[in-house]
């Protein structure tokens, strides 16, 4: 991803002259990014979009290979987290990438998501997200996984009761095939 981000900021610096690409061009030159506006207001453009479905596709084709590897595939992270830190990083959804993410990706027989409140996931864990931020992640966390049919769970429950009820889910989703 490095690379291709590399390549595309060296082929904004070639279109110079083109008017569309002038502001693209000035950020390449600053070094930021211009794909990536976490939280930014702009409307996403047709070369963000583009981006965002490339990044789809890898890490749907990034879920089959690894799903491939047993009968039984366990993830910690998986296409809610991709739809998620799509919709956070760039403030938009991307219907095709989200689309591309789904029929790629192999399907799960069962999804959990841990819900925790963001003040203790702040206090479990220091973390590169201030509390704003886990704020708003947590409510595209729940938003898509209801969108998605994640079973949500209560992360403060003690980890026993969590676990068991984990297994138990995961069991019956195994036993039907």
């Amino acid at each position: 991803v490095a690379r291709a981000s590399a390549a595309v900021r060296g082929l904004l610096r070639g279109l110079r002259r083109l008017p569309g690409a002038r502001g693209l061009d000035r950020r390449a030159e600053a070094g930021e990014s211009f794909l990536a506006a976490p939280g930014g207001s702009r409307r996403p453009g047709f070369l963000t979009r583009l981006w965002v479905t490339y990044i789809a596709v890898a890490n749907a084709l990034t879920h089959r290979r690894l799903a491939r590897r047993g009968d039984v595939v366990v993830f910690d992270r998986y296409v809610l987290d991709s739809i998620v830190r799509m919709r956070y990083l760039w403030a938009a959804r991307f219907g095709v990438a989200t689309w591309v993410l789904r029929r790629l990706s192999p399907s799960s027989r069962v999804a959990f998501l841990l819900d925790v409140p963001p003040e203790v996931a702040l206090e479990r864990k220091q973390d590169q997200w201030s509390l704003d931020a886990l704020r708003r992640q947590r409510e595209l966390y729940l938003e898509e996984a209801a969108r998605l049919g994640v079973r949500v769970l209560d992360g403060t429950r003690p980890r026993e009761e969590l676990c068991a009820e984990i297994a138990e889910a995961s069991w019956r989703a195994l036993g039907d095939p």
